[in-house]
């Protein structure tokens, strides 16, 4: 049986911004998650992490949002400080930019955002902000 996906499965954004958030158990080891894009035609234009839990102070909770797989193109990086307490926002930095666009389910090689912990451990709510991609 081949999977064919369906008009919902490959919309444009419907409202922008797009909104995709996950929620992160950090522990010490470095961990990655994928997270699948709902839509085609897309950027990845913004993002910050909320500190849940204050931060165990042995290092900096590092989140680093990676193209597609865990050996991808860094998009954003985050950092929520050692002695980050409940409430603490941490804004996405810019390190990639072309790796931020074109996003979406029309290429399976831009169609999910890596997210690889680093550092650090607790709890923090990842929130990514996307945006129809008109530069193709």
């Amino acid at each position: 049986m081949v999977y064919t996906p369906q008009w919902r499965n490959t919309q444009i954004i419907p409202a922008e911004p797009a909104v995709l958030s996950c929620y992160l158990n950090i522990t010490a080891a470095a961990k990655d998650l994928a997270i699948y894009i709902p839509w085609e035609y897309c950027q990845l234009d913004y993002s910050y992490a909320v500190a849940l839990t204050a931060e165990d102070g042995t290092g900096n909770l590092e989140i680093d949002l990676e193209l597609d797989a865990a050996s991808g193109t860094e998009m954003h990086s985050l950092t929520l400080a050692t002695s980050a307490a409940v409430g603490t926002i941490a804004e996405g930095t810019v390190t990639t930019v072309a790796a931020c666009k074109d996003l979406g389910r029309h290429n399976t090689d831009r169609d999910a955002v890596n997210i690889e912990t680093e550092t650090g451990v607790g709890t923090a709510m990842l929130y990514m902000y996307f945006i129809s991609d008109n530069t193709i």
